[in-house]
């Protein structure tokens, strides 16, 4: 009996390894010709055309458009930013002309404040307006906006008491 009971275990086991086997067999199968199915579908996607050529050109169109109306909000931004000047920002500057300086001094600190650019042409200035020995002392306000003889006046004449 024992021998009975082996054999039977024995194609038990046998029979259930066939099934197995051609169980998964037969799965590969199904899983290899869904792969192909989804590989023939993607492959009939990708040969269909895309939108339609009235979609296409109504996008196209659309573009252009949009292209146009760039280009001429550009050309008028452009044009308002030529006709804009900008505002020159007023700077000011006080200067204290005390006992002892000279025109010079004077001279130098607004070079130095870059409140005059051409130093020699500022110096003619001063003297062909025989001013030079009319420097007043005290505290003096300029401002950027200035002239040349503006501010030879300013240093001139008696300072304003603020």
């Amino acid at each position: 009996m024992t021998n009975d009971f082996y054999k039977g275990a024995g194609f038990i086991t046998f029979a259930a390894g066939i099934f197995l086997a051609v169980n998964m067999y037969l799965s590969t199968d199904s899983i290899t010709s869904s792969q192909s199915e989804q590989a023939k579908e993607e492959e009939a996607a990708a040969e269909e055309p895309g939108p339609d050529e009235e979609v296409a050109a109504t996008l196209e169109l659309e573009i252009s458009n949009l292209r146009e109306e760039l280009a001429e909000a550009q050309e008028e931004n452009a044009r308002l930013n030529e006709t804009e000047e900008p505002a020159e920002e007023k700077i000011i500057t006080f200067l204290t002309v005390e006992s002892g300086m000279t025109t010079g001094d004077v001279t130098d600190f607004l070079v130095q404040t870059r409140l005059v650019e051409d130093e020699s042409d500022f110096r003619d200035q001063w003297q062909e307006s025989g001013r030079e020995e009319l420097l007043q002392q005290g505290t003096f306000e300029l401002n950027s906006s200035m002239d040349y003889m503006e501010m030879i006046e300013t240093f001139t004449s008696a300072p304003s008491e603020d």
